[in-house]
């Protein structure tokens, strides 16, 4: 095992501890709603009634997840490069949302230094290639971001995070036209979607299935748990074993 083993391994750790006292913590339960404000159309908003109080912890084991996750990259990249280059201030694992960023990143940085191969595999895990329909949502960009907040700004906020709703009613089936339900942070007063004017008549009352999610100030994020796993994935399965052959004995 070497010093980027020991480093995902840690980073793993912080993983399984959060979804092992996360799961303890939810349960699997799921949870009544209520009518919240009325709309004019008909219907109302849909709140969850009352959920536990999400402990602060929460956000300390996620930052320590991220901080060893996000370092790994970097140390990938110190170990990869040539001794003229370890001590610029500006070598970090470039997480950029377009091949011209890219491009001038690799010219500002490595210059004719870094082997083109090096390079080539590096520009290969950007979001932009991994996520090009949906780039702001890739997960090693969010981890760089959340890695950039903790760092300079308060630690995580942890939230409700809604992941499913259903409901049952007796006669005809419930449809789109009854009931709507929104995937992801609570909202205000913890509305988590609605109840139309047909829906209201049934007197139907979905019950809401809750995750954890993670919020950041600078840049302002919210960031589901379920997420983790897929940033994990990236950097153990895919650049790690890419970039690992281009790196010296650590």
């Amino acid at each position: 095992m070497d010093d980027f083993d020991r480093r995902l391994q840690r980073a793993k750790s912080h993983l399984n501890n959060l979804n092992r006292q996360a799961n303890k913590f939810l349960g699997g339960k799921s949870y009544s709603t209520e009518s919240g404000r009325a709309f004019k159309r008909g219907g109302y908003a849909l709140r969850i009634t009352t959920h536990k109080q999400i402990p602060p912890r929460f956000g300390l084991i996620a930052s320590d997840f991220i901080h060893n996750l996000r370092a790994l990259l970097d140390n990938l990249v110190w170990a990869a490069v040539p001794s003229s280059l370890k001590g610029s201030t500006n070598l970090t694992f470039p997480t950029v949302t377009d091949p011209e960023a890219f491009d001038e990143f690799a010219r500002a940085v490595f210059g004719r230094r870094a082997s083109r191969a090096f390079v080539q595999a590096l520009e290969r895990h950007q979001p932009y290639n991994r996520r090009p329909d949906d780039v702001a949502n890739d997960r090693l960009l969010l981890l760089h971001k959340m890695w950039n907040a903790d760092k300079h700004h308060a630690p995580f906020g942890v939230m409700g995070w809604a992941v499913m709703g259903g409901a049952a009613a007796f006669g005809d089936p419930l449809g789109p036209q009854h009931f709507g339900f929104r995937v992801g942070p609570l909202g205000k007063g913890g509305e988590v979607g609605w109840v139309s004017a047909a829906g209201a008549k049934r007197g139907i009352r979905p019950r809401v299935v809750l995750d954890l999610g993670f919020k950041t100030r600078r840049p302002t994020l919210a960031v589901p748990r379920h997420a983790f796993v897929k940033m994990y994935d990236i950097v153990a399965k895919e650049v790690l074993p890419d970039l690992r052959p281009f790196t010296k004995p650590v």
